[in-house]
């Protein structure tokens, strides 16, 4: 039996060997290759973690002065413990119109340089658009954040910047998901994957690994959407709840509230989740009144996937933050809200 076991096993060692020969030989197209080259962020030199004993959440603060990387794009956090290659004074200076923009990796701009994010577009367009005005943004974007943590950062901290406006930009894909929750577009064995870098060595894994990023994956996307947009789906009430939390606190300083809407990178020329911002739009313009800029617009005729920051990463490249950019300076009223 031994005998018989063993040469059963070999029989698969060897199937397996002609099946990896073969896979390497014929499945390894360019753009599987370029799927698994590297692409590293690394938030652990320059970011704290701490439990909330309150609120039992684990919040991420920033080290004023650190340094990382994302992609090949260099971090730096300022004096504010932001993301920003400039500093800023803590109190806003006067007469300066100050903006606060909340927000989650999109934001922060994984994979891009600081001076390429849309908020970073955005200031110097509107610094071009009214010269000798002062201005400043200041981007608070934060990645692995939902709308609730950067709530709960806002409420705790960046509110001492105080800024004129509050902007949020929300992506649509996942902030409304509860932070218990696990993100819904990876498989189990994926993730065994990514955890035992190794198994991308096997030229069968790497094909079996992209084919399910971009098809199951697909799939996966649609059903978190469905479920995540569904009116029985607790975390939609805790979105009205902060919703109105912040709209009363912002208020309350004298700031106004804004929303962007930031589309996920699927389609745009042809996109497929326009349902979802509808949700959005018709919640936070028509029940609480909030102006809202839904950057979709300013993003026709773009194919996401030839601006993803990698090709297994879908952040917007610094072609799309620099459309994003442009289209929050034509669509925002800057002239009425900045005043004189």
């Amino acid at each position: 039996m031994a005998a018989r076991l063993g040469l059963v096993l070999g029989s698969v060692l060897v199937t397996l060997l002609v099946a990896e020969l073969a896979a390497n030989r014929l499945l390894m197209r360019e753009e599987i290759t370029a799927f698994f080259t590297p692409f590293e962020h690394d938030d652990s030199t320059y970011a704290t973690r701490s439990k909330d004993p309150d609120l039992l959440l684990t919040l991420a603060w920033y080290v004023p002065g650190a340094t990382g990387i994302t992609g090949s794009a260099p971090v730096r956090i300022n004096n504010l413990g932001l993301r920003d290659e400039h500093d800023y004074p803590l109190e806003k200076p006067a007469g300066c119109y100050r903006v606060l923009g909340l927000g989650d990796s999109m934001t922060f701009g994984k994979g891009v340089a600081a001076e390429d994010t849309f908020l970073a577009v955005l200031e110097r367009r509107l610094k071009d658009h009214f010269p000798g005005r002062c201005i400043e943004i200041l981007n608070a974007g934060m990645p692995n954040t939902n709308f609730y943590s950067q709530w709960i950062h806002y409420r705790q901290s960046w509110r001492q910047f105080s800024p004129d406006l509050v902007l949020v930009n929300f992506f649509v894909y996942n902030d409304i998901q509860l932070d218990t929750e696990e993100e819904p577009y990876f498989m189990r064995w994926m993730q065994f994957v990514d955890r035992n870098d190794w198994l991308k060595r096997s030229a069968l894994v790497r094909w079996a690994y992209y084919r399910a990023f971009f098809d199951t994956g697909a799939e996966k996307v649609k059903e978190g959407l469905t479920r995540i947009y569904s009116p029985q789906y607790e975390g939609l009430d805790l979105f009205e709840d902060t919703l109105a939390e912040m709209k009363a606190l912002v208020h309350s300083q004298g700031a106004r509230l804004a929303f962007t809407l930031v589309p996920i990178p699927d389609g745009y020329d042809q996109y497929p989740h326009r349902k979802y911002h509808d949700i959005l739009l018709d919640m936070l313009v028509r029940k609480f009144g909030i102006p809202t800029f839904d950057m979709i617009r300013g993003l026709g005729g773009v194919r996401a996937r030839d601006h993803w920051v990698h090709p297994s990463d879908g952040h917007p490249d610094a072609y799309l933050h620099e459309l994003m950019g442009q289209y929050l300076e034509r669509a925002v009223p800057w002239q009425e809200w900045l005043g004189r």
